[in-house]
């Protein structure tokens, strides 16, 4: 199950509904992802850690619309923490990253850059602390991404897996 959630309120009501079905019917692996989790708090990602939920961040949030985040919509606190990379590394959550086809253009390496420098448009820095090292943001790509959307149990999954342990870039 792939749910797109945006903001906190949204993130809230789906752990609640992930909370709920975990209770109904327990699995260990259940791979419910949050799509984009774009301003997700500390105690919600703590709930994702603790349910075995997955976030796949599309961290462009932090170019294309941080400064009017930062201005506008969130304020300067909690536009620090869109795409809160690093809190969800902290945590050992195997995030994954993602572009926004077609309201952004599918550029993993852009996005990778923006996940390391976490710079805006206007080339502002917005949310120091969040910053991942390149290695894990090409990861979110890479090998967490596969294991979003694969089943373990199958051969080519670890196979895949090895592969994309060294990535080639043409």
């Amino acid at each position: 199950v792939a749910v797109h959630n945006n903001g906190d309120g949204a993130i809230d009501i789906t752990l609640s509904l992930v909370r709920d079905a975990m209770k109904e019917l327990p699995r260990h692996d259940h791979r419910v992802r949050i799509e984009h989790c774009q301003v997700v708090r500390e105690d919600q990602l703590q709930e994702i850690s603790a349910l075995g939920v997955l976030p796949n961040f599309f961290v462009g949030h932090v170019f294309y619309w941080g400064d009017r985040h930062r201005s506008a919509f969130l304020g300067p606190d909690r536009a620090r923490r869109i795409s809160p990379l690093q809190s969800a590394h902290r945590l050992g959550l195997e995030f994954a990253l993602h572009c926004d086809c077609p309201v952004t253009p599918v550029d993993p390496l852009f996005s990778i850059s923006v996940a390391a420098t976490r710079k805006t448009s206007s080339g502002v820095v917005l949310g120091e602390e969040q910053k991942v090292p390149v290695e894990r943001a090409l990861r979110g790509y890479t090998m967490a991404g596969a294991h979003h959307v694969l089943p373990t149990s199958l051969f080519f999954f670890h196979f895949f897996l090895s592969v994309c342990s060294f990535p080639l870039l043409l």
